[in-house]
């Protein structure tokens, strides 16, 4: 009911004037009302945007059975109209909408993988960021964290590596360290099991 509320807000926004009020109590009257504002719209582009759209897709929600119809049935028949759809749940979205076997079978135009840096783009990165690490440094912290952007913008300027590592992933507050449980939180819903066989794995690091 929130994710509608504020669906309704933008459209509100998106179409009438800030401040705008309107109301629908499922995703069927959502997105027939979108529909109704976009075909009234002279707008040259219109991009629907979903993000973590996974969360939104509850098991009563029905929202991607309407997506679906809505999609197959007004959207997609109108060249100004661009739907987006992101998820951090990589899984979800290969299974129920790259792979979809229902009403979006076949309708994936691009699919953007959002890849790591490599080596040299880190480099760049911190570069970028006026942080100043000779190569040896860089790959070091590339063996600790990866080429993750998000995990690399919380390297502080002005620290040796061994000091970079140990704010990163020792420190009582260290940004690293509450990371594993809210990640596997956040990407399954059963995470105690998934939890459990990465342990496992860990614990023969030799096959």
């Amino acid at each position: 009911a929130q994710q509608i509320r504020n669906f309704m807000h933008e459209i509100a926004a998106t179409f009438l004037y800030k401040g705008a009020k309107l109301h629908e109590d499922d995703w069927q009257g959502a997105f027939r009302a979108l529909t109704e504002y976009i075909q009234l719209s002279k707008q040259e582009k219109i991009i629907l945007f979903f993000d973590e759209f996974p969360w939104m897709v509850t098991r009563r929600s029905q929202l991607m059975e309407m997506l679906e119809y809505f999609w197959n049935r007004h959207w997609s028949m109108d060249p100004r109209v661009k739907l987006i759809i992101c998820g951090s749940s990589s899984g979800w979205i290969l299974k129920n909408i790259v792979n979809n076997r229902g009403g979006l079978y076949n309708r994936v135009t691009h699919t953007i993988h959002v890849k790591p840096f490599d080596l040299s783009q880190t480099k760049q990165f911190f570069a970028s960021r006026n942080i100043k690490l000779q190569d040896k440094d860089i790959a070091d912290i590339y063996m600790v964290v990866g080429g993750i952007p998000h995990y690399l913008s919380k390297v502080k300027r002005g620290l040796s590596t061994a000091q970079i590592i140990d704010d990163l992933a020792f420190q009582e507050n260290s940004f690293l360290l509450t990371e594993f449980d809210n990640l596997y939180a956040t990407l399954f819903e059963g995470k105690d099991a998934h939890i459990d066989l990465v342990r496992i794995i860990a614990r023969h690091r030799y096959g």
